[in-house]
């Protein structure tokens, strides 16, 4: 089914969440990537990989494949799949954000809205915490915690080079468009749960600032 899209030239993003699905979907893209002499060009996609095996992490980032965690499931339902659903071992695995990091891979954060808000800077709390809503608040997979820098890159840089828009999006450099907000506070000095309180201030668009 996916062979005819990609020789076509098309990039393939497979929702993927249980690690059976997550097998069979890196197992598929390994038998496409086989002939590529740049694999990692191609940019493969899965989301949300969010049940998973360290040696799906590895083959994952050997054939350059981006996962989009929906980092907002350690915050919503961390306890719940940590004490209920499936179990400490596999739930300290969700979003394994430091595991595709020590490999040498890259990563992206989103909320598969409505699943959970929409907001970067949830995000970078939940990536550099994960800690769970539910009182008492626990941290889940303390193990995959990742900085605060790297969670910012999983909604800047990272998440413009998964969709082939780094070379526009992503960060500020001569050439790329000029997309920045002002915060009112600096997420590197702020405590990790607080920074997803702080304020935008201002929205700049392609150099120009948003009036809404």
């Amino acid at each position: 089914m996916t062979k005819p899209i990609f020789d076509q030239g098309w990039q393939i993003a497979t929702h993927a969440n249980g690690d059976r699905t997550i097998e069979q979907t890196i197992n598929t893209y390994a038998k496409l990537l086989a002939n590529s002499s740049d694999p990692k060009a191609r940019r493969l996609r899965i989301e949300h990989f969010t049940i998973n095996t360290p040696e799906q992490v590895k083959l994952a980032v050997k054939l350059g494949v981006i996962p989009g965690f929906t980092i907002g499931h350690v915050d919503y339902w961390g306890e719940a799949f940590h004490d209920k659903i499936v179990g400490p071992e596999r739930a300290d695995r969700i979003d394994p954000s430091a595991s595709f990091k020590k490999e040498g891979g890259r990563f992206a954060y989103h909320s598969d809205s409505p699943v959970s808000n929409v907001g970067p800077l949830n995000y970078i709390s939940e990536g550099a915490g994960r800690l769970w809503q539910k009182e008492p608040r626990k941290v889940l997979g303390p193990n995959e915690r990742v900085s605060v820098d790297d969670a910012i890159r999983a909604v800047t840089m990272n998440a413009a080079y998964e969709m082939f828009s780094d070379d526009k999006l992503g960060s500020l450099e001569v050439g790329k468009q000029a997309d920045l907000v002002i915060l009112s506070a600096n997420p590197r000095k702020t405590q990790v749960e607080q920074i997803r309180n702080i304020q935008v201030k201002e929205t700049w668009i392609d150099g120009k600032k948003q009036s809404w």
